[in-house]
């Protein structure tokens, strides 16, 4: 798999999930690309996290919300949240298919899965 950052700022906090793990990323500046293996434990699409503009990160959202026991759903993000993109795509344990992604703070901009 292949995350770009294709946004005019620095991505912070990137993890990538699947079904059964997450693989932290760490940051990626503006027109970097990351790549990354993943192993699903079962059938699945990627999410990408990463910190909003303030700072959250999807570490921070856990802390908080057992903390706070969070009013907020994933459908109603608010500023103080991380960001969630649902990246798409579809694997399976055994797969071999190549995901390119192009993602801003926002949005996932293009997805491309190879078989």
């Amino acid at each position: 798999m292949f995350i770009e950052n294709v946004d005019s700022v620095p991505l912070t906090a990137v993890k990538v999930q699947v079904t059964g793990a997450t693989y932290p990323l760490g940051t990626i500046p503006p027109g970097e690309t990351r790549s990354i293996k993943t192993y699903p434990s079962s059938e699945t699409s990627v999410t990408i996290q990463l910190a909003n503009p303030d700072g959250q990160t999807p570490d921070s959202q856990a802390t908080d919300s057992q903390a706070t026991d969070s009013q907020a759903t994933d459908s109603q993000a608010t500023a103080s949240e991380p960001i969630t993109l649902d990246a798409g795509g579809y694997f399976e344990p055994g797969y071999r298919d190549t995901l390119k992604l192009q993602i801003t703070r926002d949005t996932v901009v293009e997805t491309h899965q190879n078989f």
